[in-house]
This record gives structure tokens, C-alpha cells and sequence, in this order.
């Protein structure tokens, strides 16, 4: 038996090439807090951060309360699916970091990262 841990999941970004990967994903969970989970893993990490880290993960969480401020900064309307517009917000602008600007559009936001070999 399968025990689910999200509402809803969307995939904004799924890269392979020479640098490597890069996944960037966001799920509505159970609780009511959507969360933006982040993978790079390969030589682009590297190059980035320096020799020995080839793995980088993130993760913003915002809470179930920060929902509404979280659709308004993304121009949506109250009711609006927030995954939805997180995906039209990405495709408009990729390589964008949606924790970064929900952040600077004053969204309370947690952010979790690790950097490793």
C-alpha cells in the first residue's frame, strides 16, 4: 500500500546534458504547504561551487497560510491552483529561481539546502 504525501506535483524543469542534471520540482503536501525542490547533480555543480561538490539540493517551502500571497505574487487570482501558475510562471521566464523572487515579493519562504560529493 502507497501512502500519499502530496495533493498535486508538477515538474518545472528536467535537464540532462554534458553539465549533468537539473530537476526542479513543486508539490502541494498534505498539510497545505507547497514545496519547490531542487537537484542539480554533475560537472555544472562542480564548476559552480567548486571542486569535491557534485551534488546540490534545495528546497523553498511555503506554508499553507502564504498560499494567497504566494498566487497574488505569481498574478493570479484568489482560487487560483498555485501549481498552475508556478508552471505558466517558469515557462514564461526558465532558469528562473521561484524562491528567489517569491522571497523578494515579500512571500514567507523557508529555504533547505545541501551541497556534497
Amino acid at each position: 500500500m502507497t501512502t500519499q504525501t502530496h495533493l498535486a506535483f508538477v515538474t518545472l524543469r528536467d535537464q540532462r546534458d554534458e553539465d549533468g542534471t537539473r530537476k526542479l520540482e513543486a508539490e502541494w503536501r498534505m498539510g497545505g504547504a507547497i514545496a519547490i525542490e531542487g537537484t542539480d547533480v554533475g560537472p555544472g555543480v562542480s564548476r559552480f561551487w567548486g571542486k569535491g561538490n557534485s551534488r546540490y539540493e534545495w528546497e523553498w517551502s511555503i506554508g499553507p497560510a502564504a498560499i494567497p500571497a504566494m498566487i497574488a505574487a505569481l498574478g493570479g487570482a484568489p482560487g487560483d491552483d498555485p501549481l498552475a501558475l508556478l508552471k505558466a510562471w517558469y515557462d514564461a521566464g526558465p532558469g528562473r529561481d521561484p524562491g528567489i523572487d517569491l522571497q523578494k515579493a515579500g512571500v514567507p519562504v523557508q529555504m533547505w539546502s545541501s551541497l556534497d560529493d
